[in-house]
Order: C-alpha cells, then structure tokens, then sequence
C-alpha cells in the first residue's frame, strides 16, 4: 500500500512539473518537442511501477520453472528406478525358471550418479531352504548372466 501513496505522490509531483513546463514553454517550433518530452516523462512516471516490477516477475518464473523441473526430473528418476528395478527382476526371475529354482523375494540395488545415470550395484535373492544344497550353483550361474553380484540368501 505503501508503494501505491509513494507512486501516486510521484504522478501528481510529475503532473506539476509538466504543467509548469507547459506554461514556460514558448511559442516557437520548439514548442511541439518540449511538450513531447514532458509527455514522455509524466508516461514514464506512470508506467515506471511495472517496468520495475519486471526482473522480479521474470526471478518469479525462473524459480517457478525451476521447481517444476526438479519435480518432473524426480518424477522421472523415480519412475525409471521403479521400471529398472521391475525389469531386473522379470530377468532374474526368467533365468531361475531356465534352472528350474524359484525366488521367494527379489532385490535390486543400484546407484544413481547425479541423475543421470543408473548402475546395478547388486541383486539380493531369497530362496527357500529346500535350495540351500544349490546355492553357489545359483549364484555363479545368476552373477555369469546378469554381470552383476548376486547374494543368495535362504529363508
């Protein structure tokens, strides 16, 4: 509210001093130019509010647009971790069923560098204690097809 009574004082002292421009201005060919200038000035005065208002309008989109990104590329991350982490186990579940074993539980660990990249880092495999005879066979058999490590745990 302040800035409106600051800016409406300025309108009025600016329309002042046009007035008395306009009156000490001669009648001369002068006269079109200083009147175009005074008129210049009190469009300045009048729209000078919005054109400071600018940069922070302009800091107000930027930030917006940045949180927006950072929401959708979270959004992202999270949705290819899900597909990642689903598509390694649809995998391992596949070369179990090659060596007639079933999982009871399938973990997927991985790393992602700064969002920009996804790594397996290790696949954790639960088994039924009926496997326990079995287990470095399955171990080495998921570790040499996925490329991965793979720990092998019995429930």
């Amino acid at each position: 509210m302040a800035d409106i009574k600051i800016w409406a004082i300025s309108l009025c002292v600016a329309a002042v001093a046009g007035g008395i421009m306009n009156l000490l201005i001669p009648n001369t060919s002068l006269e079109k130019i200083m009147k175009l200038v005074v008129a210049a000035f009190f469009l300045s005065c009048v729209i000078s509010p919005v054109i400071m208002r600018f940069p922070e309008i302009r800091l107000t989109l930027t930030q917006d647009v940045k949180a927006r990104v950072n929401e959708v590329q979270e959004n992202l991350v999270s949705a290819v971790d899900g597909q990642v982490s689903a598509a390694v186990t649809e995998r391992v579940k596949k070369l179990l069923k090659d060596i007639r074993v079933e999982a009871e539980n399938i973990s997927v660990r991985y790393n992602t560098a700064d969002n920009t990249s996804i790594s397996i880092s290790q696949i954790d495999v639960v088994f039924k204690n009926k496997y326990a005879s079995r287990k470095a066979e399955i171990k080495e058999y998921l570790s040499s097809k996925t490329g991965n490590q793979v720990n092998v745990y019995f429930s």
